[in-house]
């Protein structure tokens, strides 16, 4: 039911909340935003609350490079966060408190096209227009560490493992219950393959509803992991001698009128007819590979998540496709009922749920409606070598220049955002390449 000022007003007392944080995505995928009182909240229902432009374009450090702020309006002038009501949550491990997604928009009140969140709604819209609907699910894997230091707990590395040590039967169930209260549709919490690590099942919705809870999601194991005095990372690689963490995208699609809503009107575009999938399918794939290259810097969005798709290897992972096969960049799934799911597998767990997302449905639908033809399938694990398909970029600086070339995403997800993004990562990427490293230390300075 839609949330009207009575049921708000009733929501905030039955959890005696005074305090509500509405918060936006940057182009991280990292929360800012500002903490109201419950009074303030309810006076910005509609109007928003206003906030400087600069945090959008600001690196992890705080810090804004003359290229971002190029890409910025002079001045960092105000911008309004809107309360997305749907996505408001109490927050168990913080009594008092309740969070929500906002959308930001101009002085003008358009929105503010470097948004993340908007970025997804233009992708959306085109997709909508087309006839096309999306349900997306979401598994994500991160890892719980005594320190920062990556100091692992006990019992170690063994993926499915039952028996999980007292600190991390500690925060896992404390996850699933806060999880539950906060309203979450989570089908699985287990294990992983790395020492610490786990993944978690998020049920599959339409896009915007699923990348909100990843979004809230890897805030609320931070802040609930830090609460018991360890440490959760989502970073892609935080070990060089054990698995990476991915943010792998499951996806299904309906075809119907772009102006009926209703689902029971729509046809399933991917299907299966023996042992194939449909065109439709075939093509979405071919798309996602045939543009991965170019959607890489969005897929793989720091330095360090070129470290995962290395694999077993020196080289990238290869963009092919297979049926259930997870060394593959494309993984078809056949889904009980005749539909077929496709799982990208490329994106790291450090990568923004709404940009991701954005870049798998666009470069789906350019195979579309270029007809493309995907290769044929894999035959074997690839994690050995490379079978077949051109290889992802070997570094962040190499995909940001793909991304800032590529007239497909430019043309999908704006040229504003695309200038934005690509001047935040080129600087991240310089920073890196001028950085002396611990091994370079290590390896040279006792000996040269």
């Amino acid at each position: 039911m839609p949330w009207t000022r009575e049921s708000i007003e009733e929501f905030l007392e039955q959890h005696a909340i005074h305090t509500v944080r509405v918060g936006w995505c940057d182009l991280h995928g990292l929360m800012r935003g500002k903490a109201l009182s419950r009074e303030r909240f309810l006076e910005v229902l509609e109007c928003g609350v206003g906030q400087s432009t600069a945090p959008l374009l600001m690196d992890l450090r705080g810090d804004v490079d003359d290229r971002a702020s190029r890409a910025g309006k002079a001045g960092w002038p105000d911008m309004w966060a809107i309360p997305a009501l749907d996505s408001l949550r109490h927050l168990p491990h913080d009594p008092g408190a309740a969070e929500l997604v906002a959308d930001l928009v101009d002085e003008d009140g358009q929105p503010v096209q470097a948004s993340p969140r908007y970025v997804l709604r233009r992708v959306m819209q085109r997709a909508l227009e087309l006839g096309w609907h999306f349900t997306i699910g979401a598994e994500l894997e991160f890892y719980i560490f005594r320190d920062e230091e990556c100091a692992t707990l006990p019992p170690g590395r063994q993926a499915l493992r039952v028996h999980l040590g007292r600190d991390e039967r500690r925060c896992i169930e404390r996850l699933w219950r806060d999880l539950a209260a906060m309203g979450f549709l989570t089908e699985a919490l287990y294990a992983e393959d790395g020492p610490g690590q786990f993944e978690i099942n998020l049920a599959a919705d339409e896009p915007l509803a699923t990348c909100d809870m990843a979004f809230i999601f890897r805030r609320t194991v931070k802040q609930i992991v830090a609460r018991e005095g360890l440490v959760a990372t989502f970073m892609a690689k935080p070990l060089a001698d054990a698995s990476g963490s991915g943010f792998h995208l499951h996806q299904t699609a309906s075809i119907g009128d772009s102006a009926d809503a209703a689902s029971k009107a729509r046809k399933p575009a991917f299907t299966l007819d023996g042992d194939r999938a449909s065109k439709a399918c075939y093509q979405f794939a071919a798309g996602q590979l045939a543009f991965a290259v170019e959607a890489a810097a969005l897929y793989l969005p720091t330095v360090n998540a070129y470290k995962r798709i290395k694999l077993r290897g020196s080289c990238p992972l290869s963009l092919c496709w297979a049926w259930d096969n997870r060394s593959c960049a494309l993984r078809l799934i056949r889904d009980r009922g005749g539909e077929v799911r496709l799982e990208n597998r490329i994106p790291g767990a450090d990568a923004n749920p709404y940009l991701i997302t954005a870049a798998a449905i666009a470069t789906g639908l350019a195979g579309v409606e270029q007809q493309l033809t995907a290769p044929e399938p894999a035959t074997e694990s690839t994690y050995l070598g490379r079978q077949g398909g051109e290889a992802l970029p070997c570094s962040l600086a190499e995909a940001v220049a793909a991304l800032d070339r590529s007239s497909l995403l430019r043309d999908w997800l704006g040229d504003d955002f695309v200038d934005a993004f690509v001047a935040m990562k080129s600087h991240e990427a310089d920073r890196f390449a001028s950085s002396i490293t611990d091994w370079e230390r290590a390896e040279y300075l006792p000996y040269l």
